[in-house]
């Protein structure tokens, strides 16, 4: 009795031996090395998602801001391709949102560089080439879009206004800042606001238009007047319209250089119609897409460029970055 209990406590002493202590921690290291693999895997798949996930969203944005300013592309109050006195081509071709505009000034914002459309580098709105010098003109189509189709060397046809010029695009490149050389240009334009009604006394070069917002009690319901000496005014009766500089601001307008006074008989009493005068120098969005390569600020990239389409609206300075 006493040896075995000798030996039971010799036996109960006894611990892990080595091997089973290295099989043990082979063992676990395995299993650590599968966990951390696993998580790694995991973490991986998920930022690929979320990276797809965000280009899509960016993708579905762009879509949607591209597809709103399409839709508002030559966009006038009141006025559509089947409106009355609109000017058809030479050729007879198609209608196009803005020739029915009948333009009496010696140039659509063209006056001095800070009155050019945005995006334009200060070119004129002048009378189409072959036209009578002096008389009456449509407003080209371009004045509501413009397209300019880029080369890989950088060229565009036509040429993209000049970073120098009023509110220009960048030059192309191939540095931060640059413009994309081969990413083509688009230039869109449309009305905006409500305008004012008017009415008017006398004709041509002595007429006199009075704006008289719309008034509900002390309320006024139309945009502010806007109007200063040497805005175009763009009086519009769902008819087509004509474009004439003013000499004067605020909400009395007297034409200014009229090319053909004559021609231009402003009438307050349309018929049925709701007719509107709008600043045309003031009440037209622009709205240019590019290119444009941005540095890509993740520090594990030095030196790496991003093409961003950029949005630029009247010319600003900070275009907003779409996708």
């Amino acid at each position: 009795m006493q040896r075995r209990h000798e030996n039971t406590r010799a036996t109960s002493a006894n611990g892990f031996t080595l091997i089973e202590l290295m099989v043990a921690l082979t063992l676990g290291l395995l299993l650590s090395f599968g966990i951390v693999t696993l998580f790694g895997a995991t973490s991986k798949t998920n930022k690929v998602q979320d990276s797809l996930a965000r280009l899509q969203e960016n993708g579905r944005y762009a879509m949607t801001r591209l597809n709103a300013d399409l839709r508002m592309l030559g966009g006038q109050y009141c006025n559509s391709k089947n409106s009355q006195g609109w000017i058809a081509h030479a050729d007879s071709g198609p209608q196009y949102p803005g020739t029915g505009i009948r333009v009496n000034a010696t140039g659509v914002s063209n006056l001095t560089p800070s009155k050019a459309f945005p995006d334009s580098g200060g070119t004129a709105g002048l009378a189409p080439t072959g036209h009578p010098p002096g008389t009456v003109y449509p407003l080209s189509p371009v004045s509501f879009l413009r397209g300019y189709e880029c080369a890989a060397d950088g060229s565009c046809s036509p040429e993209p206004p000049t970073p120098a010029g009023p509110d220009g695009i960048p030059a192309s490149g191939t540095s931060a800042g640059d413009r994309v050389p081969w990413g083509d240009v688009l230039t869109i334009r449309y009305q905006r606001g409500s305008g004012w009604p008017f009415t008017v006394a006398g004709s041509g070069a002595t007429a006199t238009v009075t704006l008289t917002p719309t008034m509900v009690g002390s309320n006024q319901v139309d945009d502010v007047v806007n109007f200063v000496a040497g805005d175009h005014a763009l009086i519009t009766s769902c008819g087509g319209g004509t474009i004439f500089e003013t000499s004067t601001g605020g909400t009395t307008l007297t034409p200014n250089n009229l090319l053909n006074p004559v021609a231009f008989q402003p009438n307050g009493t349309p018929g049925s119609f709701d007719a509107r005068v709008f600043n045309f120098d003031r009440d037209f969005i622009t709205v240019t897409y590019y290119l444009q390569y941005k540095a890509d600020p993740n520090p594990d990239q030095p030196g790496r460029l991003i093409p961003v389409l950029m949005r630029k609206v009247n010319g600003s300075a900070t275009p907003d970055e779409i996708v």
